[in-house]
């Protein structure tokens, strides 16, 4: 699951000129991403099943316009694309990344950072 994670966080960073991080918000502005909690119906990382997986996507800027355009960009770069990540050795695939929560504003902070989130459903591979 980190190689999927770090796979979509190298999209991100593609798609943003904000920092971004795995694990948890930013002291300053910047993007972060973690999974989220979700059901399996079956057993987890069994071989040859496609396995979606959710993951949060927060954004910290002090500048709204910044904020609010780095999200959606980040959101367009990765549902629009039709080739995803996967290993050179074949062990796994993303195959599709889809809108599940496009971006909003959740709130601001006390030192005037705004904090947008959202979400996205990553559907991969495991050979």
């Amino acid at each position: 699951m980190n190689e999927i994670l770090e796979a979509v966080l190298q999209l991100i960073k593609a798609a943003t000129s904000l920092s971004c991080s795995i694990g948890s918000l930013p002291a300053g502005e910047g993007i972060v991403i973690s999974d989220s909690t979700g059901r399996e119906d079956g057993t987890f990382l069994d071989k040859q099943k496609i396995y979606e997986t959710s993951i949060e996507i927060i954004g910290k800027s002090k500048n709204s316009e910044t904020l609010n355009e780095s999200m959606w960009a980040i959101h367009s770069a990765l549902t629009q694309r039709t080739n995803y990540p996967h290993d050179s050795s074949g062990t796994w695939a993303i195959l599709d990344i889809e809108s599940r929560a496009t971006p909003f504003y959740s709130f601001r902070e006390q030192n005037s950072y705004k904090v947008m989130a959202s979400s996205v459903s990553v559907r991969w591979h495991l050979a």
